[in-house]
């Protein structure tokens, strides 16, 4: 991680991009960002077969085995309400 920030300054540099345009790429603020990435992204996995019994199967085999081939986060569902706190006091 250490090095992914540098590398992110760095290019912000190299871009001569004023360092007060950039005052707020602090390690805090790139850990809180990779956080919500984190917890905001959806798996992508490789599902192949013809059949929905084949891709059923395939999926199944590739959440077990832990075998996503990356992260994504999409727009759309970014916007659906997620917040655990909020939907669990209008659940009680």
């Amino acid at each position: 991680m250490e090095e992914e920030f540098t590398l992110l300054r760095n290019a912000f540099t190299k871009a001569l991009i004023e360092d007060e345009q950039i005052a707020f790429l602090t390690k805090q603020w790139y850990i809180s960002v990779l956080a919500r990435i984190r917890i905001n992204a959806f798996r992508i996995e490789l599902a192949g077969g013809g059949s929905y019994e084949d891709l059923l199967s395939s999926a199944f085999a590739s959440v077990e085995a832990e075998a996503a081939v990356g992260n994504a986060v999409y727009i759309l569902p970014s916007f659906y309400n997620h917040d655990c706190v909020f939907q669990l006091e209008h659940i009680l």
